[in-house]
């Protein structure tokens, strides 16, 4: 009698009443979980400082990105959510091309090569060492010079990555092509990188931080040696 004579609630507890109020909590709780969520995958992008895109190689140091390998990363987190992107990008990259990708990575840097010594010869500038491939001839005997433009490759890849793009390439003789270890972590690098007369950074997405490979460029600059750009491995790409 006293709970019949007790005020009634203020709301409608019906089983719909209790469904929509249920669903609705869930709703929220969902679009709260997705924002921290995003807040923190955002948070730890910009702490980890690790290279996520290829273009911001390009954006950041101004130097060209010379070649991009793709490989499936099939256990990596939100890598579903990559490729969609990739592809509303129009950046899709099959890993099939990685072999002909290689090759012709290969095939511009020796025609950077080629036009560097091009411009030397139109300018009227007598050749340096560095531009004494087998089209050049020795200023005292007229004889083909022995001497070959070496290019290095090095970057925070790893050797075993690097060693595996060159031998895939096709590169001319009058090149002297070599792997050296990252110019960071290794003192042994640091007096190939002076024998050498370019270099060619090799990163790797998702490995190498953007701090690295500014501290590498920095390096490089001081010792005034030439980059001719970037290849990136690793890049997200399709089945």
């Amino acid at each position: 009698m006293e709970w019949e004579a007790s005020p009634k609630p203020g709301r409608d507890y019906t089983m719909t009443a209790v469904v929509r109020g249920s669903v609705k909590s869930m709703v929220i709780a969902f679009l709260v979980g997705a924002v921290l969520a995003a807040a923190f995958i955002a948070f730890r992008y910009i702490m980890l400082d690790k290279l996520e895109d290829a273009g911001e190689l390009k954006n950041r140091f101004g130097i060209r990105v010379i070649a991009q390998i793709p490989k499936v990363h099939k256990k990596r987190v939100w890598v579903g959510i990559d490729r969609l992107f990739a592809r509303m990008g129009g950046l899709t990259l099959y890993e099939r091309d990685a072999l002909m990708l290689k090759r012709v990575a290969a095939q511009s840097v020796m025609a950077e090569l080629a036009a560097l010594e091009n411009s030397v010869i139109e300018d009227g500038i007598a050749k340096t060492p560095e531009f004494c491939g087998t089209k050049g001839k020795d200023s005292d005997s007229g004889s083909p010079a022995s001497k070959k433009v070496r290019v290095v490759f090095t970057g925070h890849a790893a050797s075993e990555e690097i060693e595996s793009f060159l031998s895939a390439a096709e590169w001319e003789k009058s090149y002297g092509i070599k792997c050296v270890p990252n110019i960071l972590n290794d003192p042994s690098a640091v007096s190939a990188i002076m024998d050498a007369d370019y270099v060619v950074l090799v990163e790797k997405q998702g490995g190498s931080t953007c701090t690295q490979i500014e501290r590498e460029l920095e390096a490089l600059f001081a010792w005034k040696k030439k980059v001719l750009g970037f290849i990136v491995t690793d890049v997200d790409a399709v089945p």
